[in-house]
């Protein structure tokens, strides 16, 4: 059975980035603390070695990687609603991808945002030196302005349908004089 293009694939999406903003700094906190406490057994081990400095690398490295990751996949997710915006006119099932994306979007966003305030309130996550929080100035931005984001999407996307109806469909005025 051929499954390319079906609804699963876009809802499977929508929740891996929900998901994703909701666990970074669960991860995070798990892996900094495993990393620190890494860095400082290879410390007192011996002060010249590198192997402290590099653990130190590789921490740095994940904590500021989680940030562009999540950035990433939403930007894919909204890249999933342009397409199907766009191809709308080409095949009826976009217009059902399309509407399922937003309403999945729209349904989730409110639920998913108010669990990752609690998560990033959380002093686990949002206190003292080394905390996770730090690292994820995007996703920070992107919970704060979630709403006015999926809001400007939805609006760009419903624009461009009806540009796409009304100036390329057959009578539909886009060739008058032609």
């Amino acid at each position: 059975m051929d499954k390319k293009g079906q609804v699963q694939s876009v809802l499977f999406f929508i929740f891996i980035v929900a998901g994703l903003i909701i666990i970074t700094p669960i991860i995070l906190k798990v892996g900094l603390t495993i990393l620190d406490k890494t860095t400082t057994q290879f410390s007192d081990v011996q002060p010249s070695n590198q192997s402290a400095n590099l653990v130190s690398s590789v921490r740095n490295t994940m904590a500021n990687s989680f940030d562009w990751m999540v950035m990433l996949m939403v930007i894919a997710d909204m890249l999933v609603l342009f397409v199907s915006a766009f191809l709308i006119d080409v095949h009826p099932a976009f217009v059902v991808f399309y509407i399922i994306g937003c309403l999945v979007i729209i349904l989730t966003a409110p639920y998913s945002i108010v669990a990752a305030e609690k998560i990033y309130a959380m002093q686990q996550f949002n206190a003292g030196q080394g905390n996770p929080v730090q690292y994820l100035p995007m996703t920070q931005f992107l919970m704060n302005n979630f709403g006015m984001f999926i809001l400007g999407v939805l609006i760009v996307t419903g624009i461009l349908i009806y540009a796409k109806i009304k100036f390329f469909s057959q009578g539909g005025g886009g060739n008058v004089g032609y």
